[in-house]
């Protein structure tokens, strides 16, 4: 291992303490000019020494003011106009990050990707198919009804469970919205390969995917475990900026 990696490590255990927040983390990784994949080295070191890295940045001005820069642009880029619409719902009176019973929300989203597939592999609807159908559900009651009386009791019972996928996949994105513009922001710093607004739209991926394939076993945050996917996405997809990067249907 490398020298610098060990140093921080011991540094940490001598603390006496299982935890260590990200930022931290990520001053101690530039103080010992670690490269990307030495930092990635690191981050796996201490998770299997069972450290837990705080992700969650907080009261992170820079973050915030830089999560308000996007969200309040006139000239908006897709990534603009979808933080925007974040914004503006974590504003919200109704809406409290510290609420959201993250694997209750999580477990909403993964049923409506079954019901997605189920959809599409025992009924044969296409991706338009079900979006059009989703659309009438949300339409009004008329539209629902005959909707329901077209499609049968059971086709009906699993749109409606993609409907509360999709609320619950919006609450979980507001939750983290800001950990992603943080963890794009720093990435940035380090590797300007991607423009900031690409390795945003990275991040939402990622953690749709992350959401998707939670791990239920894993006592874990939703935070800590998608770090790793988001992170491996980010540098994987700065190694090829001639691909293509789009937003989740859900924003499109």
């Amino acid at each position: 291992m490398d020298e610098r990696i060990d140093e921080i490590i011991k540094y940490l255990q001598n603390v006496g303490k299982l935890q260590v927040e990200l930022s931290e983390l990520e001053r101690l990784a530039k103080e010992k000019d670690l490269t990307e994949d030495s930092f990635e080295v690191l981050r796996e070191g201490l998770l299997e020494l069972k450290f837990e890295i705080i992700l969650e940045p907080k009261n992170n001005e820079e973050d915030i003011k830089l999560f308000q820069n996007y969200s309040n642009r006139s000239n908006m880029s897709n990534v603009g106009m979808f933080m925007n619409d974040i914004s503006n719902q974590t504003r919200s009176s109704n809406f409290n990050r510290n609420d959201i019973d993250e694997k209750v929300q999580i477990r909403k989203v993964q049923e409506g990707e079954k019901a997605r597939n189920q959809l599409s592999n025992e009924y044969g609807y296409s991706s338009t198919d079900i979006n059009l159908m989703l659309d009438q559900i949300e339409s009004g009651k008329s539209n629902a009804k005959n909707l329901k009386e077209e499609v049968g009791d059971e086709a009906f019972q699993l749109l409606s469970t993609m409907l509360e996928a999709d609320e619950s996949q919006e609450l979980l994105f507001m939750k983290n919205a800001l950990l992603i513009v943080h963890i794009a922001s720093d990435f940035h710093s380090r590797n300007n390969k991607l423009p900031l607004d690409d390795l945003i739209q990275i991040g939402w991926e990622a953690m749709k995917n992350s959401i998707l394939n939670f791990n239920f076993e894993k006592e874990t945050k939703l935070s800590t475990y998608a770090y790793d996917s988001i992170y491996r996405t980010m540098l994987r997809r700065s190694q090829d900026q001639g691909r293509v990067i789009s937003l989740p249907v859900y924003y499109q």
